[in-house]
């Protein structure tokens, strides 16, 4: 075809279309030249613009059936669901999941429901148009995953109220309108089936889930119990322990004190094993004066000894501390209240 200025699409199908129209049209001119003309000629510029141009808007044409399908109209679930789900992003994040659950359903159903509608308003509903109402399922599978799961058996009233209008009341082209008289219980029976069933079965798997996930809470509650009452069992263990080893400290200091070393003391800094700290505080407290006091009585003693070796030696000393000592006791005995202030007053 090297004679001929045309140029092939790039598509499969769009290339045995054009090579049938170039073939066709080969043929009718050859005819035409076997009959009228021997010698050979070629078509004039305006056939090759023609073909050229058919096979552009062929090709233009092709495209959009490739993206958007026999129906146009189901665009309108891509312009009614995306911005949808561009807002539930936000409202997710916020916190919002029951609204995205309230979005995300009416954006499905809301964009089918349009595609529905606008196709009945546009020729009809077509015997391809109406497996849009089996996806209507869609929205009760998003109910279930987002929303509380009794809510689904709402959307699957609308979704059953919504098909026997499309069926019985919408619009419809010949072809749809010939299926229905003899096939309409048969597609309103499996419309029923799913809008019964997928219901039904997705609540009961919830409803399992929850079942369980309320049984996997108990039993980890259980675990976690147990674990505590084992830590307060271990704990008591060891606050027993400790409490034996500080007794064994103390009866330990009591046994030293009763053999005679009065400077034992009962550790204080030996860690969070000794708990009777207090006890033994005021133990070492009591150690402390009493050991004190004890001095004090032996340097009294001595004293009294050193004084005593004095008065022997010396009678008029023995005499004068005597009539002193007597004075003492008589003026005791006339101001008793006074003699008690002078005593205690300090020097």
């Amino acid at each position: 075809m090297g004679s001929y200025c045309l140029r092939e699409p790039e598509f499969s199908g769009e290339k045995r279309l054009f090579r049938l129209v170039v073939s066709t049209y080969i043929a009718s001119r050859s005819s035409t030249r076997s009959i009228f003309s021997p010698a050979r000629s070629y078509p004039p510029r305006s056939d090759c613009i023609s073909l050229h141009a058919l096979s552009r808007n062929y090709s233009c044409s092709g495209r959009a059936r490739r993206l958007f399908g026999p129906n146009k109209q189901i665009a309108n679930v891509i312009y009614t669901l995306y911005p949808i789900i561009i807002i539930c992003i936000f409202l997710n994040r916020w916190g919002f999941v029951n609204l995205v659950g309230i979005f995300l359903t009416l954006g499905l159903v809301g964009g089918m429901c349009l595609t529905l509608f606008t196709t009945a308003a546009h020729g009809g509903l077509s015997p391809n148009d109406k497996d849009i109402l089996y996806l209507l399922f869609f929205a009760e599978l998003f109910v279930a995953a987002i929303l509380p799961i009794n809510y689904v058996f709402l959307v699957a009233a609308v979704n059953v109220l919504l098909s026997i209008y499309m069926l019985t009341f919408a619009h419809h082209t010949p072809a749809f309108s010939a299926m229905l008289v003899t096939g309409y219980s048969s597609i309103l029976f499996r419309l029923l089936q799913i809008h019964v069933v997928v219901p039904a079965v997705l609540w009961i798997l919830v409803n399992n889930n929850k079942a369980a996930i309320k049984r996997a809470d108990r039993a980890e509650e259980l675990a976690r119990l147990q674990h505590h009452v084992a830590e307060m069992a271990g704990e008591k263990v060891r606050e027993k322990e400790n409490l034996d080893h500080s007794i064994a400290v103390i009866t330990q200091i009591h046994a030293r004190i009763a053999n005679g070393d009065l400077d034992a003391r009962v550790p204080l800094a030996t860690g969070n094993t000794f708990v009777l700290w207090q006890i033994a505080g005021q133990l070492n407290n009591l150690l402390g004066r009493y050991q004190k006091t004890r001095q004090e009585l032996q340097q009294r003693e001595q004293l009294d000894q050193v004084f005593q070796r004095f008065m022997e030696q010396d009678p008029s000393l023995r005499e004068g501390v005597s009539n002193e000592m007597h004075r003492q006791r008589s003026l005791r005995q006339a101001f008793p209240h006074q003699t008690h202030l002078s005593q205690n007053t300090p020097l």
